[in-house]
C-alpha cells in the first residue's frame, strides 16, 4: 500500500475524521495516564523479557499511574511555590525601582 492509498484510507475512518474535524473529544487526564502506563509496560516487557517476564506487566501499570498521579501533585506543589517565589522577586524588584525612583 502506497502513501497515498494509506491517507486516503485513514481518512474515510471515523477516527481520523474525528480528529481531522476536531470532533474526537479529549481524552480524561486518568484515560491518558493509563494509556501512558500501558505504553510503559510494553516497552520495559520488551526490554527485558526473559529476566522480568510478565511480572513487570502485572506491577507496572498500576505502579506507574501511582507515580505519575503522585509526580503531577509534586509538580503542583512545585509550581506554587515556584510561583509564590517569582512573585516575592517581583514584587521586591518593583519596590527598588520604586524607591531609586524616589531617591532622584
Amino acid at each position: 500500500m502506497n502513501p497515498k492509498q494509506s491517507y486516503g484510507r485513514s481518512s474515510e475512518e471515523e477516527l481520523s475524521e474525528g480528529i481531522l474535524r476536531g470532533r474526537r473529544p479529549e481524552p480524561t487526564l486518568e484515560q491518558a495516564r493509563i494509556e501512558h502506563a500501558s505504553a510503559i509496560t510494553r516497552i520495559s516487557s520488551k526490554l527485558v523479557p526473559d529476566d522480568y517476564g510478565k511480572l513487570t506487566q502485572v506491577i507496572s501499570e498500576a505502579t506507574i499511574v501511582e507515580v505519575l498521579k503522585s509526580m503531577e501533585a509534586n509538580f503542583y506543589q512545585k509550581k506554587g511555590d515556584w510561583t509564590l517565589i517569582l512573585e516575592e522577586i517581583c514584587e521586591r524588584l518593583v519596590q527598588g525601582t520604586n524607591r531609586g525612583a524616589m531617591n532622584k
